[in-house]
């Protein structure tokens, strides 16, 4: 018992650290949704195109044997006139999507369209590499980038996305803070990409890399959440985990790369405290482990001293700080759901399960940090698209299923952890803490038990496979 008392500075001070970031992320969301749904937008609406500028359209593809023929079709059935549209298709493909591309050029081309294949001798740069080497043959003043994912959303994931584009993007764009590219369904001014450095390969997050540099140099961005384009998520674990492993990752590499230059900007403090959140923003799943992980030394802390009560998690003081961020998450979701969709009773149940599934994958996003921080190399792994359009499209059986995460057996001990913290919470009678743990453990197996479903892939689980129509991409 030495021991529990010489480490309860120790412990207390990093829970009272890790709740501190997630409720300061937790008021942050309530703020972005109060500007998304009350702040008027900053640009006026510039009304029809007196003449129409040259636009080149990239398209960067890796091995999209199944969405790269609906990508080519949907992009030169853009309203644009095909004197000033040029599309590049910048192929780094290395399996016969190559010669499928190919032959889409060549169709097309004899259609009267401006397309060209380009490839490269090898991927150095990954996508960034591609759409950098696109760049030095373009023609275009205006460069619009679309990946191959364009088309259908997931359930749960459409939940997150929504919140992503019409609350963050909104709000950051009419509060004046710094915001992002996504990386597709976009349109660059070619001036912009070359002030900026042009596109850099360095992190994993190209996107917002460049975002940043171009914004820290004065460009500013119009976003459009009326104006949608389709996009196809992950509708396996196995790739979800990939995706949200980069982004996470990227992110990071990106605050390390540009932080220090955001906070030496001639920039007002609000827009420096927004990049902070923004670029730190998966720290949240850091805090979330700390506090999870902690739970059974702050339930033994609270049983022998009642007089540390009111600095411990169950204690009517800690019930209140952990309670607003973890109901800001819900209004912040449901606000997009509403706004997306223009209903939100039947969306709860979504809403709920996307906030379970954030808490899943908890353990894939503070390994993608971990490595990050300390300068792992990582390969840039794509994610998998099938060209899944409808509920009855089937990814089973098709090429690029990416294998079990190794992430997979932690998520498995950490499961057995929550057991037993459940447990312990049951005996001391600590309900609290009880749900939530429940909380993290319905995460844990939801994505355990999908990710061994689909090992043998039967059928996919309709909340991971449906689509979600109203729910679009912007």
């Amino acid at each position: 018992m030495a021991v529990l008392d010489a480490l309860w500075f120790p412990i207390m001070g990093t829970y009272t650290l890790a709740i501190t970031f997630f409720l300061c992320v937790g008021l942050n969301l309530l703020f972005m949704t109060i500007l998304a749904a009350f702040k008027r937008p900053r640009y006026a609406d510039p009304g029809p195109l007196e003449s129409y500028p040259e636009v080149t359209v990239q398209l960067p593809i890796f091995n999209e044997l199944y969405v790269v023929e609906r990508l080519v079709k949907a992009t030169c059935e853009l309203d644009w006139p095909r004197d000033r549209l040029e599309i590049q298709v910048l192929d780094d493909s290395t399996d016969e999507t190559q010669f499928v591309v190919a032959r889409l050029v060549r169709r097309w081309s004899e259609q009267g369209f401006n397309i060209s294949q380009i490839r490269r001798p090898d991927r150095e740069g990954f996508k960034a590499g591609a759409l950098e080497a696109g760049l030095a043959e373009a023609r275009g003043d205006f460069v619009a980038v679309f990946d191959a994912d364009f088309v259908p959303l997931t359930e749960l994931q459409s939940v997150i996305i929504d919140a992503h584009f019409f609350v963050d993007q909104v709000a950051r764009n009419r509060g004046g803070f710094f915001m992002n590219f996504n990386g597709t369904a976009g349109v660059w001014r070619r001036a912009a990409i070359v002030d900026a450095g042009g596109w850099e390969h360095d992190t994993l997050a190209e996107d917002l890399d460049l975002s940043y540099r171009a914004q820290l140099r004065g460009w500013e961005a119009v976003y459009l959440p009326d104006l949608v384009v389709g996009a196809e998520l992950p509708v396996t674990v196995s790739a979800y985990r990939a995706q949200q492993r980069r982004w996470a990752a990227g992110s990071l590499a990106c605050a390390i790369k540009l932080l220090p230059k955001v906070l030496q900007a001639p920039i007002s403090v609000g827009v420096k405290l927004q990049a902070t959140l923004h670029l730190l923003g998966y720290g949240s799943h850091l805090c979330l482990l700390v506090m999870f992980l902690l739970q059974p030394f702050l339930l033994t802390y609270s049983a022998r001293y009642s007089q540390h009560a009111a600095v411990t998690a169950i204690s009517p003081f800690w019930l209140l700080v952990a309670t607003v961020p973890a109901l800001a998450p819900a209004v912040y979701l449901g606000y997009a759901q509403w706004r997306a969709n223009g209903r939100l009773p039947a969306r709860i149940p979504y809403i709920f399960g996307a906030s379970v599934l954030g808490a899943g994958i908890m353990l894939t996003i503070v390994s993608a940090l971990a490595r990050a921080l300390f300068g792992k190399p990582f390969a840039f792994e794509r994610t998998p698209k099938y060209g899944i359009a409808n509920p009855s499209d089937v990814w089973e059986g098709k090429r690029y299923v990416l294998g079990v995460d190794p992430v997979l057996a932690l998520e498995l001990l950490l499961a057995c952890f929550s057991f037993g913290s459940i447990a312990y919470a049951v005996a001391l009678k600590s309900w609290s803490t009880f749900f939530y743990n429940g909380y993290f453990l319905l995460g844990l197996l939801f994505i355990i038990t999908t990710s061994f479903m689909q090992l043998n892939v039967p059928a996919v689980p309709r909340v991971l496979a449906s689509s979600a129509p109203g729910n679009r991409e912007p």
